[in-house]
């Protein structure tokens, strides 16, 4: 198992610390999948590894394997909580102008928060639009990502429609929104 510990260690190490991007959780349950098969094997068994006289390093492997295995959840909310913290200051700028409206702290920090799907839910009149559309600009100008590739979802056409408008006419961005019925239609 050695080999493989090394392997999960460097991925964790290389996928997850000091990174300069947000983490999903989607990549750490990839990571954590794989580590769970090694992990169930060793130290379920309940084997004490010093006592097998392995070596300092083979054993300092073993102990960092655990420790990532048993602390990534908080591992990875520190990284995107430093992550976080710069990439709100770094942006500041832009989230104070966007349609010439100042976004607040929630708002800015959904918008850069990258996992794999967005759900926005809040009241009327809340700034849900307005959210929506600053993290497609925010998508494009940081990351480079073309609007057309990017799919909006709305329970009413009539909220599609003001958002692809709004979308469009106040960022001049040109982006998918659709309904989940003309979704499952097309």
């Amino acid at each position: 198992y050695h080999k493989d510990i090394k392997k999960l260690n460097t991925s964790f190490k290389k996928s997850f610390v000091n990174k300069k991007i947000y983490i999903a959780n989607y990549d750490l349950v990839s990571w954590s999948d794989l580590a769970a098969v090694i992990y169930n094997d060793i130290f379920s068994s309940g084997i004490n590894l010093k006592e097998l006289g392995l070596g300092k390093d083979i054993v300092s492997d073993f102990e960092s394997f655990y420790n990532y295995y048993k602390n990534c959840g908080s591992i990875i909310d520190k990284e995107n909580e430093r992550f976080l913290t710069k990439e709100l200051k770094e942006c500041k700028t832009f989230f104070d102008n966007i349609e010439g409206k100042s976004l607040d702290d929630q708002q800015r920090e959904v918008i850069v928060q990258d996992e794999d799907n967005t759900l926005i839910i809040a009241g009327a009149g809340s700034g849900k639009t307005l959210t929506i559309a600053a993290k497609v600009a925010y998508l494009h100008k940081k990351f480079n990502i073309n609007p057309e590739d990017i799919l909006l979802i709305s329970f009413t056409r009539n909220a599609a429609d003001e958002m692809k408008e709004r979308i469009i006419t106040q960022l001049g961005l040109k982006v998918d929104v659709k309904t989940f019925h003309k979704l499952g239609l097309d």
